[in-house]
């Protein structure tokens, strides 16, 4: 599920991004406003609809970051439904911006682990690299 909310989290940021830059396309803009529209109208507590228009407003910090991912995990935590609409969306608009050929953000991680090569992994989907000692 954390691929998912780190997906949407990312996405927001860029959003934020996009909305103040004089370039960005029109259509652009007018999906990230209705992705914005469309997260804010899944929380109930304002203070995450809040933390989301901070965030909209780029006048947000980490810790408003932080907590817009607590309220997402929160939110879809046992809700299928909700989980797959959030996964349609960002889907939607990440296709549209690689379509306009804006950059989308992923996250990269690199671990690098010192030992004897004995090392199992559960979640194979990234790199690592084994440096034996």
């Amino acid at each position: 599920m954390s691929t998912i909310i780190d997906q949407t989290v990312a996405l927001v940021q860029q959003s934020s991004e996009l909305l103040k830059q004089t370039g960005t396309e029109e259509v652009v803009k007018t999906a990230a406003k209705g992705f914005f529209g469309w997260l804010g109208s899944i929380f109930t507590k304002n203070s995450a609809k809040e933390k989301l228009k901070l965030i909209e407003e780029n006048k947000a910090n980490q810790d408003t970051i932080a907590g817009l991912k607590a309220n997402l995990e929160f939110i879809i935590e046992d809700n299928d439904e909700l989980k797959s609409q959030l996964e349609e969306k960002v889907k939607a608009l990440d296709l549209l911006l690689k379509q306009s050929g804006i950059t989308t953000i992923t996250k990269t991680n690199t671990m690098n682990i010192t030992g004897n090569g004995n090392i199992g992994m559960q979640d194979n989907s990234g790199t690592i690299t084994i440096n034996k000692a």
